[in-house]
């Protein structure tokens, strides 16, 4: 018997063509040449909700950038993952070094000359204190990424996660931090000081802010969710330290070969960074030590992510 054929096939949309012409447009700071030819050209196989997101990607991407949106990540163990970052408060230098998933700032380092040295001494003793991190999230001075700080952290084996140059909100928590750490400083020293007043008022303005009661922390202070989260969180040795990373180098082996064909215009070095700097937060995802969300929806690994598996 003869059966009439059904609706012919609708033809699959070229996503990976769309993206690849979006891709080789001229990506500024700001904006993105063609977008609007573009666009024009390929909407009936696009919505312009999706191409706008992929024109911001690459933009991102173009620059060194490689932020999803306006993603926001949750660190879901304490202990894990520490953020340093330095500023300048009058005359001294401020290091800032503090527990993202619990906003716990641990003792700052503060002094008018400080050197990567002093850093990387200050850092060894907080390792000894609390126990070392899994990574540590740093900004890019020079005084932060110099070679005694390197060094204490392949000893420690801390895992090292870089900003992106030009994004200082890729380390947003710890600028957060920061300004809480002037406001109250200024407070406790409104005027002139010698250095025993100024221990006294680093020591009393760390302890202030780790016992305040936060509503992103659902009315707990830092303090008792650090401190508990030191006793329950997973046991990270050396052997097991050192698996991580190989399992890292393997996921960012992996994101710099598709960087190489998507991301040509930036430097080797830039590649590596950006390859590395997502491998980590793969594998955080991975093992359920973060959550990324994006406007209130938690983000699911890509189809390329989950490849690396």
């Amino acid at each position: 018997m003869f059966k009439a054929p059904g609706p012919k096939e609708t033809e699959r949309p070229d996503i990976a063509g769309i993206t690849k012409k979006i891709i080789e447009l001229s990506h500024g700071k700001k904006r993105t040449a063609g977008t609007g030819a573009l666009y024009q050209e390929c909407k009936d196989n696009i919505s312009k909700r999706l191409f706008d997101e992929i024109v911001r990607q690459a933009r991102r991407e173009a620059n060194d950038e490689f932020i999803i949106g306006l993603t926001r990540i949750e660190w879901r163990c304490p202990g894990l993952v520490w953020a340093m970052d330095e500023v300048e408060w009058r005359d001294e230098v401020v290091l800032t070094i503090r527990d993202l998933a619990s906003k716990y700032r641990l003792l700052s380092l503060v002094g008018r000359k400080v050197t990567g040295a002093d850093i990387a001494q200050w850092l060894g003793r907080l390792f000894r204190q609390n126990g070392p991190p899994l990574v540590l999230k740093r900004d890019n001075g020079s005084r932060l990424k110099c070679r005694e700080v390197n060094e204490l952290l392949k000893a420690w084996c801390v895992i090292p996660l870089d900003s992106p140059r030009y994004y200082p909100e890729y380390n947003g928590s710890v600028e957060q931090a920061q300004d809480e750490f002037q406001r109250y400083m200024d407070v406790e020293l409104p005027g002139a000081y010698d250095d025993r007043e100024l221990d006294l008022a680093v020591r009393v303005t760390a302890h202030e802010l780790n016992h305040m009661n936060r509503r992103s922390l659902e009315m707990k202070t830092a303090c008792e969710i650090f401190r508990f989260g030191l006793e329950q969180r997973k046991a990270y040795g050396l052997r097991k330290r050192a698996e991580v990373f190989g399992r890292i180098r393997e996921i960012a082996a992996t994101i710099m070969v598709e960087l190489e064909l998507t991301a040509q215009r930036a430097s080797v070095y830039q590649r590596a960074q950006t390859a590395w700097r997502k491998a980590v937060q793969y594998w955080l995802q991975e093992n359920d030590l973060i959550t990324v969300r994006q406007e209130g929806n938690v983000l699911p690994l890509s189809p390329s992510e989950k490849s690396h598996n």
